[in-house]
C-alpha cells in the first residue's frame, strides 16, 4: 500500500476530508495534506504521523510510516484502556527510583547554576524573567 493510499484510509476511518483533518491537526494550509493525498508527497512524515497519531491513537503510527501491521491497534493504547495501574516491581522499580533520584540532583543544579549567574551578572538575569529594566 502506498503512502497516498494510507492516508486516503485514513481519511475513510475518519470519515473526514483532507481540509477537516488539517485543521484538526493543527495545519494552518491543507495543502501539504493535498499533495499526500494525491501522491505527490512520496512519504508520510514522522510529523505527519505523530499528529495523526496523537487525534487517533487507535492508529498504528509504524503501519502510517511503513504500511507493515495493521492500521488499528488490536487493542487501544495503554490510557485508553481502563485497567488497573502498572505496578513497578524489582529492577523496573529502582530503575524509576534512581532515575527521579538523578533528575532531583539536576534540578537542584541548575539552581545553583541559575543562582550563580544571576550573582555574576548582577541580578540582570533574575530581572530579565520579571520583566524588569534597567
Amino acid at each position: 500500500m502506498t503512502p497516498a493510499e494510507r492516508f486516503n484510509e485514513v481519511l475513510r476511518y475518519t470519515k473526514t476530508n483532507v481540509k477537516t483533518l488539517s485543521e484538526r491537526l493543527g495545519y494552518a494550509r491543507p495543502q501539504g495534506l493535498y499533495d499526500v493525498a494525491a501522491g505527490r508527497t512520496k512519504n508520510i512524515s514522522q510529523d505527519l504521523a505523530r499528529k495523526i497519531v496523537t487525534a487517533f491513537p487507535e492508529i498504528s503510527q509504524a503501519w502510517l510510516l511503513s504500511g507493515e501491521g495493521e492500521m488499528i491497534w488490536a487493542k487501544p493504547p495503554r490510557a485508553e484502556r481502563d485497567e488497573e495501574p502498572l505496578v513497578l516491581t524489582g529492577a523496573a522499580k529502582q530503575l524509576v527510583v534512581n532515575m527521579s533520584v538523578t533528575l532531583s540532583q539536576q534540578e537542584a543544579n541548575i539552581a545553583r547554576l541559575a543562582a550563580m549567574v544571576d550573582r555574576l551578572t548582577g541580578g540582570e538575569t533574575a530581572q530579565a524573567k520579571k520583566g524588569i529594566t534597567g
